[in-house]
C-alpha cells in the first residue's frame, strides 16, 4: 500500500515537473520570439532611417564646392548645415521617433542646402502651433516628404514653386500636410524611395493604428501629401 502511494506520488511529482518544464519552455520561447521580432523591427527601422539620398549629397557637396570661391562665408555655413544634417540622420541613439520641433529644425537645414541650387525657385513655409511642437514623429519623416516634393515637384518646374508644411491636431491624431505647387502625374504615387520608406516605417511603428497612413492627392492645383499619426508626447 505504502509502495503504491509512493509510486503515485512519484508520478504526480514527475507530471508536475514535466508541466512546469513545458510551461517554462513555452514562456522562454515566447519571450525569445518577441525579442527576435523586436530586433528585426529595430533593424528594419534602422535600415529605413539611414537610407540617405546619394543624389542629394552629391549635389549638396558640389554646390558648396562651387560656392567656396563665390561666397566663402556662406559656403562654410552650408557645410556646417550639411554636417548637422548628416549627424542627425546617422546618429546611433536608437531613436525611431523624435519631437516635431527637432524634425522641423532638420528640415530647415535641408531647405537651406537645397536653396543653393534652386535659389528663388524654391519657396518654403511652415505652420505648426506650439501645442504640437513636442509631439513625437518618426525620425526624418518630414525631411523625406519635403525631399520627395522637391525631387518630383519643384525640380521639374521651370519657375519652381512653393512647399508649405502645416501640422495640426485632430482629436488624438497628428496631421502633417505638405502642399506642393506642381501637377500630380498619374504615376506620382509610385515615385521615389521616400514615399515607400515612409509607408514602410509607418507600418512598423504603428501596426495597430488603422487611421495612421500616408495619402497623396491633388487639390486646388497643388499636390498634397497627408500623413496621419497617433498623437504622442
Amino acid at each position: 500500500m505504502i509502495k503504491t502511494i509512493a509510486i503515485g506520488n512519484f508520478f504526480n511529482m514527475l507530471l508536475a515537473l514535466l508541466f512546469w518544464s513545458a510551461l517554462y519552455f513555452s514562456i522562454s520561447k515566447v519571450r525569445q520570439l518577441r525579442q527576435t521580432s523586436e530586433l528585426l523591427k529595430s533593424s528594419k527601422l534602422d535600415a529605413l532611417i539611414h537610407q540617405l539620398n546619394p543624389h542629394f549629397l552629391f549635389n549638396a557637396i558640389n554646390n558648396i564646392r562651387a560656392l567656396i570661391l563665390e561666397d566663402p562665408a556662406r559656403a562654410r555655413e552650408m557645410l556646417a548645415r550639411l554636417a548637422d544634417m548628416l549627424r542627425y540622420s546617422l546618429s546611433k541613439d536608437d531613436t525611431s521617433k523624435v519631437t516635431l520641433n527637432s524634425e522641423l529644425a532638420i528640415v530647415d537645414e535641408y531647405i537651406a542646402l537645397c536653396s543653393i541650387q534652386f535659389e528663388d525657385r524654391l519657396r518654403f513655409s511652415v505652420s505648426a502651433p506650439v501645442s504640437v511642437q513636442q509631439a513625437l514623429v518618426p525620425k526624418l519623416l518630414l525631411q523625406l516628404c519635403v525631399e520627395n516634393a522637391i525631387k518630383h515637384g519643384i525640380s521639374t518646374e521651370i519657375n519652381g514653386g512653393g512647399i508649405d508644411v502645416t501640422v495640426y491636431q485632430t482629436d488624438q491624431m497628428l496631421d502633417v500636410i505638405i502642399r506642393n505647387d506642381v501637377t500630380l502625374h498619374n504615376d506620382a504615387k509610385h515615385h521615389g524611395v521616400g514615399l515607400r520608406n515612409i509607408r514602410q516605417r509607418l507600418a512598423l511603428l504603428y501596426p495597430e493604428c488603422s487611421a495612421t497612413g500616408l495619402r497623396l492627392y491633388h487639390q486646388n492645383s497643388k499636390v498634397i501629401t497627408h500623413v496621419r499619426l497617433p498623437l504622442e508626447f
